[in-house]
């Protein structure tokens, strides 16, 4: 598996023992089976995406933490937001682009 795999896997095991579960009470937790838990610390495999918000409510963390070891999200751009200004031109999209897309784009515009 990859880096970012591997990097998974050393954030579960760890946040699994610090919180003082074994893989069998984990596994009971989230329903699933011990060996998945255990494919999952051993960088074999990864979480589905229910079970990754399961185990950050487990662990009391976000799941950015879980993916990425990281609590904080970057703004859409990159850049922290900031309110728009007065002076603000919001960029438009064109009609064959979502709504969510336009929002994206006034995000960034400023």
């Amino acid at each position: 598996m990859d880096d970012a795999t591997t990097q998974l896997a050393d954030r579960l095991l760890d946040l699994r023992r610090k919180a003082g579960y074994s893989q069998e009470q984990l596994a009971d937790l989230l329903g699933v089976s011990r060996q998945a838990i255990s494919k999952w610390e051993g960088a074999q495999g990864r979480p589905e995406v229910d079970n990754v918000v399961k185990l950050a409510q487990i662990y009391r963390v976000n799941t950015d933490f879980i993916l990425t070891g990281s609590a904080s999200v970057p703004s859409v751009c990159g850049r922290p937001r900031r309110p728009p200004r007065a002076s603000c031109r919001v960029s438009t999209a064109s009609p064959s682009v979502p709504s969510w897309s336009s929002r994206a784009l006034r995000l960034c515009s400023c």
